[in-house]
């Protein structure tokens, strides 16, 4: 993870993205967090399954009290971004932005 709302991240282990199957786990500075995540077309959901129908939204996270750390501020603004609908757009084979109304999140992939 590069940039959330054009800020340059700090980068290393504690800022990343990862998605394998249907399963999305995150990090922006402090607490995990794990969800489900939808991808139709170019729009990515994240939430959860609750019984049959998937909400949009809905993540787990540790609790940790972020709020006094040099990047409580990203992990605020990143959750706000990735409870809403995001656009999916490749900057390049290994970069890629998730954006919609609330701000955006700049990916660098890695394997």
């Amino acid at each position: 993870m590069t940039e959330i709302d054009s800020r340059p991240t700090p980068g290393g282990p504690d800022f990343a993205m990862q998605f394998q199957a249907t399963q999305w786990h995150g990090g922006f500075g402090c607490n995990g967090m794990s969800a489900e995540y939808r991808l139709a077309g170019n729009v990515l959901t994240i939430g959860r399954t609750d019984g049959q129908q998937f909400v949009p939204g809905r993540i787990i996270a540790t609790e940790r009290d972020c709020s006094s750390t040099p990047t409580g501020p990203f992990e605020g603004d990143a959750i706000a971004i990735l409870v809403k609908p995001m656009t999916v757009r490749f900057s390049s084979a290994h970069r890629m932005t998730l954006a919609n109304d609330a701000g955006s999140i700049k990916l660098e992939l890695r394997r």
